[in-house]
């Protein structure tokens, strides 16, 4: 059989249901810059097609990127393999009257960098495969060694419907109507590289977070299904993501990096060097091995490049192999030539059967042509979603917008979407009426048709489905606070500048200290001196403690990125970085300040009282620490939480009972005694400073002699202070109480920190 153009089209059917088609032409037309590439693959088609380029003589498959020779046969031919069902005869005789049709009227595809074959090839093959029945599974691979070689099946998928999302706006005390985000979205993406575009604020990212669970149920309505059951509560735990901005660990090497992640996410049967293996794989794959063992780099010293840095967070999301993963802008911050080389390791992972699903705003030509499916928004409305080579063909015959030769489509797309946005209209639910021109125009095309076609049978199968079994932890709490741990003391080992400098300020301070008070006497005017070089003291340390309060604001990216991925538990993050900061920054600068100051000062030069004073310290240290944990985790904004923070020590040292007598504060106000930290640990110290310990006064002068002495006995002091209302122990009690209830108040606003995001 001939076609209009000269190309012999020979159809011939397997045993198996496998329709092979060959296309001869000539030597000539492919020098003249005619393509036979790959039949382009639905997003909706699961199984495969390989399509080579043969010679007529030997059939040895001769590479289209290779230069024709003097050597290459004069007839060349292109091979297509289709899968259909072997016991349909009806489904048989379509396919081939479909691939082997000649009808000159038909619809053309345009001309353009999308489609360098001959026309008369694009209407026989391309138009009547990607834009007809969804039941056809087509896929595509060029062999070098082999023209027909069947790629590996896989029935992945996430499908979604009449997706939704709307925000509320403004305040309590205003009446704004929510703010809709994506309007009645549908759509079904397949094993291959699915790209969502459109302009900014179109809803990309939205939807992207939508179809991976990372964003608020609340406020979304419809369904979104993977393989065609209910998604699962704990998904994300289940796929991989890929976020916009690549949040990793500085201080750790590119291997470290990829190996916690295989720690805290592959199953414990695997043994330690199993999952040392699949780290090294995944690195040499992902093309990364170079700089496995280079830092990737903090803002004070210098790592991997950007797009080290992506391949990296990539690999962290590969080393466990999701049969989904999603990436957020993944050619953000990169050159063309990175960007392109990132998008073509994607393209090559998901040869396996791997669903890629990515947000991306305006990608060149070379980018674009590695996109399997493409969903394009507009203001929250799809325009199009579907195969990715078949949009311009769309554009050109349903909207009637022709994509020229030497345009990136891409930036047509864009171009077209942007100039719709001017005729927006208000939308009409009850008529079905978006009130965008294109998605008016999408719903009422045939490709809309054949999609919810497709669609409806897959939701009606879930009506009755259970709630998806959300998957567990890969490691138990234990196991991720100890890693975690073992995290934070490395990089603080490699980034000492942290501790030193708490450090440093101990000594610092203490030797300030100890300067101020130097050998305090017993005589006239001591006990207020004692009194007062305490309570310096307990203010001395309270600054060490304000180095915690961006702890959390300064990982806060870092932990809600890896919990939503399921690295680890919200408690296991808690009990790591709470040892992790009390242990070198809490438990160890107390003594250097401590040892210092204490005997500096003169105080009781008693071993047991000393190391009384060192725990009343660290009590009261560990009760600001909670207060400083918890201002981090619930504010999330240094500038307000170290105000919070001021203002609240303001309150504790009012009301410490050294600046004014307790007994003067006004009733209604009194109350807030018991939640300040510095009136329990003055009360100790006083007490264990002057518990048997006299003080001498003056009652008279002559001159510069005293006449008459009077010696005081601490004791009877202190039963006149209007603090010491509980002995030594129900202070330290009161102290632990209070510190307890800040660090569950700090584990809450974590807790509330992933119900949100």
């Amino acid at each position: 059989m001939s076609t209009s153009e000269g190309h012999s089209v020979l159809p011939t059917t397997s045993e198996d249901g496998v329709l092979t088609v060959r296309i001869k032409t000539s030597k000539e037309d492919l020098n003249e810059g005619i393509e036979l590439d790959p039949i382009d693959r639905p997003s909706h088609s699961p199984e495969s097609i390989t399509e080579g380029v043969t010679g007529e003589e030997n059939d040895e498959i001769v590479p289209l990127a290779k230069p024709l020779t003097t050597d290459t046969p004069e007839k060349l031919t292109s091979q297509t393999s289709v899968t259909f069902d072997p016991e349909s005869t009806k489904e048989r005789d379509t396919v081939i009257a479909r691939m082997t049709s000649t009808d000159s009227s038909a619809p053309s595809t345009p001309k353009s960098p999308l489609s360098k074959r001959s026309p008369g090839i694009s209407r026989q093959i391309s138009s009547a495969l990607l834009r007809r029945d969804s039941n056809l599974s087509v896929q595509e691979s060029w062999r070098k060694k082999s023209a027909s070689v069947r790629l590996k099946s896989s029935n992945n998928f996430v499908s979604f419907h009449n997706i939704c999302y709307t925000v509320p706006q403004g305040y309590f005390w205003q009446h704004k109507p929510p703010k809709v985000i994506l309007n009645d979205v549908s759509g079904i993406m397949r094993a291959g590289v699915n790209a969502i575009m459109g302009p900014s604020g179109s809803g990309k990212s939205t939807l992207l977070d939508i179809l991976a669970d990372r964003k608020d149920r609340r406020w979304v309505t419809g369904h979104v299904l993977i393989n065609g059951e209910k998604q699962p509560h704990n998904f994300k735990c289940a796929s991989g993501y890929v976020v916009q901005d690549d949040i990793l660990t500085g201080t750790l090497t590119v291997r470290e990096n990829v190996f916690l992640s295989a720690l805290l996410r592959l199953p414990p049967d695997m043994t330690h060097d199993e999952k040392l293996e699949k780290v090294d794989e995944v690195i040499e794959n992902l093309g990364i091995s170079h700089v496995a063992d280079t830092l990737i780099g903090t803002p004070f010293t210098r790592g991997v490049s950007g797009g080290q840095r992506k391949r990296t967070s990539i690999a962290m999301e590969m080393v466990v192999s999701p049969g989904i993963l999603f990436l957020d802008e993944p050619t953000t911050g990169l050159d063309s030539t990175t960007a392109e080389s990132v998008l073509q390791i994607l393209h090559n992972l998901s040869k396996d059967g791997r669903v890629i699903i990515m947000s991306i705003h305006q990608p060149r030509y070379s980018i674009f042509r590695l996109f399997d499916g493409l969903t394009l928004l507009s203001r929250g409305n799809v325009v199009y979603t579907g195969v990715c080579r078949a949009t311009v063909p769309y554009f050109a015959n349903t909207l009637g917008m022709e994509c020229d030769a030497f345009d990136n489509p891409a930036d047509f797309f864009l171009d077209k979407l942007n100039e719709a946005e001017n005729d927006l209209q208000p939308p009409n639910p009850e008529t079905g009426d978006t009130g965008h021109p294109l998605g008016n125009k999408w719903q009422d095309s045939e490709e809309y048709r054949i999609l919810t076609g497709d669609l409806d049978p897959i939701l009606d199968k879930t009506i009755d489905q259970p709630d998806g079994i959300a998957p567990k932890y890969a490691t138990n709490p234990l196991t991720q606070s100890l890693y975690l741990l073992g995290r934070g003391m490395k990089s603080l080992t490699r980034d000492p500048s942290a501790g030193i400098s708490v450090w440093m300020l101990n000594i610092i301070l203490g030797l300030f200290t100890g300067i101020i008070f130097f050998q305090l006497e017993h005589g006239e005017n001591a006990l207020l001196d004692r009194a007062g070089a305490i309570f310096f003291c307990m203010i001395c340390n309270m600054f060490s403690v304000a180095t915690s309060l961006e702890l959390f604001i300064s990982e806060r990216a870092l932990f809600i990125h890896e919990n939503s991925s399921g690295f680890y538990r919200v408690s296991s993050y808690f009990v790591a970085k709470v040892f992790g900061d009390l242990i070198p920054l809490r438990l160890i600068p107390i003594p250097l300040f401590s040892v210092i100051a204490y005997w500096m000062v003169g105080l009781q030069a008693d071993a047991g009282k000393f190391f009384l004073f060192m725990l009343a310290i660290f009590a009261q240290n560990m009760a600001a620490a909670g207060l400083v944990f918890f201002l981090g985790a619930a504010l999330g904004v240094f500038s307000v939480a170290q105000t919070m923070f001021s203002l609240s020590l303001v309150f504790a040292m009012v009301y410490g009972g050294f600046f004014v007598s307790l007994s003067s504060i006004p009733d209604w106000m009194a109350w807030l005694q018991w939640f300040s930290f510095f009136r329990y640990s003055f009360a100790i110290l006083m007490e264990n400073e002057l518990e048997d310990t006299k003080f001498s006064f003056c009652e008279g002068f002559n001159g510069s002699v005293c006449v008459n002495t009077t010696v005081l006995n601490g004791n009877d002091y202190l039963e006149d202070l209007d603090f010491r209302q509980f002995n030594i122990y129900l202070n330290f009690l009161g102290l632990g109480l209070l510190a307890v209830a800040l660090f569950t108040l700090t584990y809450v606003a974590l807790l509330r920190i992933k119900k949100t995001t």
